[in-house]
């Protein structure tokens, strides 16, 4: 079930806390205005028999603009492009798009075998594959007499 998490319409003005409509109150961080160097990249994480796959869409940037970075517990995704900065004569109505760098780090909830690991973009989603490793094996281990 999902949460509904507009805001209550009494909200006080620079409350630092958010009404839900569902009464709850939630403490609210300071919302910033400075402009950050990276944006968050949104990503689905899931398995599929002995694999996990992530999927994230990135729109407008080609594969020389993204770099993955894998270890066996942890999937880094950076989109670095063109910043978008509109000539000073254009007046944005609405400006909900970001043109600059995204970045992501994920947990992984299972070892993966990172020289395993493909990634591919098509249609602006990119979607890396990342085999689970095989975290256990059966080794029969010879017994040595020391009784001579």
């Amino acid at each position: 079930m999902l949460r509904n998490t507009f805001f209550a319409q009494n909200q006080s003005a620079g409350s630092k806390t958010i009404t839900f409509r569902d009464g709850e109150e939630v403490e609210a961080e300071d919302l910033a205005t400075d402009s950050v160097d990276a944006s968050e990249l949104p990503v689905d994480l899931l398995r599929t028999g002995n694999k996990l796959i992530a999927r994230s869409p990135i729109a407008g940037a080609g594969i020389h603009d993204i770099s993955v970075t894998i270890t066996p517990n942890q999937l880094t995704i950076n989109k670095n492009s063109w910043q978008g900065r509109s000539e000073e004569k254009e007046h944005f109505y609405l400006q909900e798009c970001h043109w600059g760098n995204l970045s992501r780090t994920v947990d992984l909830p299972k070892p993966i075998d990172p020289d395993r690991t493909r990634a591919s973009l098509n249609n602006g989603i990119l979607t890396i594959i990342m085999p689970l490793a095989s975290t256990s094996h059966t080794k029969i281990i010879q017994i040595q007499d020391d009784s001579r």
